[in-house]
């Protein structure tokens, strides 16, 4: 047997004062004890909740589940040792609710059977007798079979197949788990697990382990198959995210690793781009980390998504992955396939303690990028990582502690992919990357904290980062700064005054410190000049010749702030003409933009304008051009029009052309406008550029745009994604005709997922006070599909009628997703 240490557990939100606070109050709570977290140099305190400390220990979990797909149905047998950690123990409850469980199991050693079931008001007991000693095991083996209350979803739908679901999901959101696993109430993590799946033919799985074993089942007259999962270290039961389903499905072998790719309603010949990408970021990440990929097998599953999940040999993508050519060239995903096989080795290999999410989320974003700078674009590096920064200034949390692991997760990644920026340039790029490789190396197999990252990296650098991790890792808030610079002609020097103006009472330090790199440039020549910020106000001198033609600071964007610094136009000009940086580029036609809108010189205008016009079809980086496209929409002009007009249908990016598309709704209505937009819609270059069309045509010739839009929805596309466009195109439209036609495809079984949600979204837009609307979202919450009723959840939330809210009263007590239960928190503690 396993040898058991008992360790301090975590009270579960089923049981803890959060769950007797409801779902009115359960979120509240949370919020608060976040609020409380230690901010002192030291590791932060979790949630200050009463210790609940389990007498006994799980491990050696058996689990063999059966589906009945017409049923919608589950059967299964868990197996499991249950090892006493105190004397006394005769009692344990079972997370098992709406099942008909039957206790199967006898006593080790080869004592009498001393162990029964009882199902109590909805309870189901586990009852020992005599009770078992301290270090004392019982093997429990339980079988039960029904139709799940939660943790279960049966989706998809085949048009031909009479309804019966096409994909089954097990405990996709965090703590569904109790509608079908028999563990122990509060046990989260088990020391060993193996579970094996008896799927119909045709279908396969993605679940939570190494898929070690494929074999037929045992009768001769089923054509079932089973697959096991072998999960040899500690299964986290609180998400077990297992996604079965009749796939189309690719594989191939390299070296000494099976990639596997799977995906639903989609042309499998689609998957090959996607396949040959990951193979190559599988190899750069082996390179990167110094250790072998962990597993043997990498199944890749792409389905309606919103974000990236990873399970150990494995991840779920979004299928937007996948499409034809004009989808491909929206978005080739390689950005969220190198997140997901990052984070085999920082997630899977190397397991994050709980309040240590960034370890795993926001360390593998960083590494992504580390992959994009390294072999793809390293012009875009800095672009995305400036993207990733302004969006770090969001989070209002340390992002060490649960406080940020409970905020956005886009904020908690953008916070992570910051902070680990800024510690790469303090430290240098060979001693970053020699820190990830042993931080990876030396704790294969283990959970890991903030510390042992911040240990890896000192040894690396041979340094102590104990201010740099406590002042920006363990502490919330960022430095706001007040920039300016002036020539002394007398002396020769130009003196840069930086300002921290943050203000102390929100939290923020009112010092930061951080290395800088400042970047002058004079006639031909541009000079490097690395600062370090240490004080409240500071001013630096640099010694120059002659008068910089421009000061740029924190070139390498190392610096996770809100910078103010005004300049002049000739120095925003001489940034976007002669820069050989995109990201210095970038900022420049931002900066145009703005000084381009508020100046009263006609002839100042005119020169912002032809620059931004020049940017935006000349530039070599696509991101320059977006942003100089979307400036030009907002300054006006004939001379801006004609460019954009231009840039619409023949810029080779077609995110470009999608700003340029965009930024001409600003000079509508238009028949002309209208007749460009019908011809860009015309053109097949790009699914997104020709919803940007219709969004286009819908502010040139809005009398006309709900016949128009409406007659395009038959246009068949990857995934449905234009019609899911064209829908909330529509939702900006006026008559009530648009609200019939949404809810329709919102309740449209045969509808692509993202169809039914975009229908659903369009609708929060619409009127927020028709009770029959509203009672028609309300029956969508019997949904099966879990972002179907939360897309609902959101919308009736942003409703104000009477019958909105009270069918999100009585869903409330149903749900047993989290998410569901955040936003039904926002709206039920309204006044």
């Amino acid at each position: 047997m396993v040898q058991h240490t008992h360790r301090p557990r975590r009270t579960s939100i089923a049981r803890s004062p959060l769950a007797r606070a409801g779902v009115g109050g359960a979120l509240a709570l949370l919020l608060a004890a976040c609020q409380q977290l230690e901010t002192t140099p030291q590791e932060p305190a979790l949630l200050q909740l009463p210790p609940a400390e389990l007498p006994f220990a799980v491990s050696d979990l058996e689990l063999d589940l059966g589906l009945d797909i017409a049923q919608r149905t589950l059967t299964g047998t868990a197996s499991y040792t249950l090892t006493a950690v105190e004397d006394g123990l005769s009692e344990v409850e079972l997370q098992l609710v709406g099942m008909n469980p039957l206790w199967e199991g006898g006593a080790s050693g080869g004592e009498p059977e001393r162990a029964e079931l009882r199902v109590e008001d909805g309870r189901t007991l586990l009852l020992i007798q005599p009770p078992l000693a301290a270090g004392e095991e019982l093997d429990v083996r339980v079988s039960y079979s029904g139709r799940p209350i939660s943790g279960v979803s049966f989706e998809g739908q085949a048009q031909l197949d009479m309804g019966a679901p096409t994909r089954v999901v097990l405990d996709a959101e965090p703590g569904t788990s109790s509608g079908w696993l028999p563990l122990p109430v509060d046990t989260d993590r088990v020391e060993g697990a193996r579970i094996a799946l008896e799927l119909p033919e045709g279908w396969t799985a993605l679940g939570p382990g190494v898929r070690s074993i494929e074999a037929t089942a045992v009768t001769e007259a089923s054509a079932d198959r089973v697959l096991v999962f072998e999960h040899p270290t500690a299964l986290m039961t609180d998400r077990l995210d297992l996604h079965a389903g009749s796939f189309a499905r690719e594989e191939l072998i390299s070296g000494n690793v099976t990639f596997e790719f799977l995906t639903q309603d989609n042309d499998a010949r689609w998957l090959n781009p996607c396949l040959a990408e990951s193979i190559g970021i599988l190899d750069y990440f082996t390179y990167l980390f110094g250790v072998d990929y962990p597993q043997q097998r990498y199944t890749q599953l792409c389905l309606p998504s919103n974000d990236v999940e990873v399970v150990p040999g494995g991840a779920l993508l979004p299928d937007s992955l996948l499409g034809d050519e004009a989808a491909r060239r929206d978005d080739d995903g390689h950005g969220l396939i190198a997140r997901a096989i990052a984070r085999q080795w920082l997630g899977g290999s190397v397991t994050p303690e709980r309040g240590h999410a960034w370890l795993d989320r926001g360390l593998s974003a960083y590494a992504a990028l580390l992959y994009t700078e390294t072999t793809r674009d390293a012009d875009d590096f800095g672009l995305r990582l400036r993207d990733a920064q302004r969006r770090s200034l969001q989070l209002n949390v340390p992002l060490v502690g649960l406080g940020a692991e409970l905020a956005d997760p886009q904020l908690l990644e953008g916070a992570a992919i910051a902070r680990v920026h800024l510690l790469r340039k303090s430290i240098g790029d060979d001693a970053f990357r020699d820190g990830l490789a042993d931080y990876v190396a030396s704790n294969r197999g283990r959970q890991v904290s903030t510390s042992d990252f911040q240990a890896a990296m000192e040894l690396a650098s041979n340094s102590d980062l104990s201010e740099l991790f406590n002042d920006w890792f363990r502490r919330a808030g960022a430095p706001e700064l007040e920039l300016e610079w002036v020539w002394d002609s007398r002396s020769n020097e130009v003196v840069l005054g930086v300002r921290q103006t943050q203000n102390k009472a929100s939290g923020a330090l009112p010092v930061y410190r951080a290395p800088v790199q400042i970047q002058l440039r004079a006639g031909s020549r541009t000079s490097e000049h690395r600062i370090a910020l240490t004080e409240r106000e500071q001013t630096f001198r640099f010694p120059l010749e002659e008068r910089p033609t421009w000061v740029r600071f924190d070139r390498d964007a190392a610096l996770p702030a809100r910078i103010n610094f005004d300049r002049r136009g000739d120095e925003w000009l001489a940034i976007a003409s002669r820069d050989l940086e995109p990201l210095g580029r970038a900022e420049a036609v931002t900066g145009l933009g703005a000084l381009a809108r508020k100046t009263r010189d006609p002839r100042a205008k005119e020169r912002y304008i032809a620059q931004l016009s020049d940017s935006a079809v000349h530039d070599e980086s696509e991101k320059v051009r977006i942003q100089a496209a979307s400036e030009l929409g907002s300054v006006g002009g004939l001379a801006a029009r004609a460019h954009l007009e231009r840039l619409s249908g023949s810029d080779e990016s077609p995110n470009v052309r999608i700003a340029a598309l965009e930024s001409l709704g600003n000079f509508g209505p238009s028949p002309e406008l209208a007749e460009i937009a019908e011809q860009r819609f015309a053109d097949t270059y790009s699914w997104r550029a020709r919803a940007a069309a219709a969004g286009l045509f819908a502010k040139a010739a809005p009398t006309r745009a709900q016949s128009w839009i409406a007659n395009r929805l038959v246009i068949e596309s990857p995934q449905q994604r234009l019609r899911a466009a064209l829908l909330r195109e529509l939702a900006v439209l006026p008559g009530n005709q648009i609200d019939t036609l949404l809810l329709s495809w919102a309740s449209d079984r045969q509808a692509a997922e993202q169809v039914r949600i975009a229908a659903i979204e369009s609708l929060s837009r619409r009127s927020t006070s028709s009770p029959q609307l509203g009672q028609q979202l309300a029956n969508l919450l019997a949904a099966p599909e879990h972002r179907v009723r939360l897309s609902v959840i959101q919308t009736l939330a942003a409703r104000s009628d009477t019958a909105s809210l009270r069918a999100l009263e009585a869903y409330a007590p149903r749900t047993a997703s989290r998410d569901e239960a955040r936003a039904l928190e926002a709206v039920l503690r309204r006044p």
